[in-house]
């Protein structure tokens, strides 16, 4: 059996349909099976201030954030680790290393950009001055 293998481009909106395909004879034949696009959308993010340190997971929420073959998020140039699905419209990942600032969050689809309004604040890490009963029980 012989396969047809094409790439297609950027969609402008979200629809669905059978792909057709026209041969330099002449013939024009439609797939059996469908294909869609779906437009992906980011509504928020939580939380909304995390520390310089990292390790902090980043909860994305939005719509068909799945879609495509590959997902990359980016906090700035920062780009997010341990990508996971963690419910059907969200995405989480672990949080790199960030300097002090506000930054904007992306995610990348098959490298094309998904932004959310949300601004990420960085803050400081926490610096503990005094520590006080310094002893207490044991049980």
């Amino acid at each position: 059996m012989d396969t047809i293998q094409c790439e297609a481009g950027p969609a402008n909106s979200s629809r669905k349909g059978q792909i057709g395909v026209r041969f330099s004879n002449g013939i024009y034949i439609l797939s059996k099976e469908g294909v869609e696009y779906r437009q992906p959308s980011m509504s928020s993010i939580h939380p909304t201030i995390v520390y310089e340190l990292g390790g902090q997971t980043l909860q994305i929420n939005g719509e068909n954030l799945l879609v495509g073959n590959e997902q990359k998020i980016f906090i700035g140039n920062y780009q997010c680790l341990q990508i996971e699905q963690t419910f059907p419209n969200s995405l989480s990942c672990r949080l790199p290393a960030i300097n002090s600032g506000v930054y904007n969050v992306t995610v990348l689809i098959d490298n094309q950009m998904v932004n959310v309004e949300q601004k990420l604040k960085v803050t400081p890490n926490p610096v503990v001055q005094d520590i006080d009963p310094t002893i207490s029980f044991a049980r």
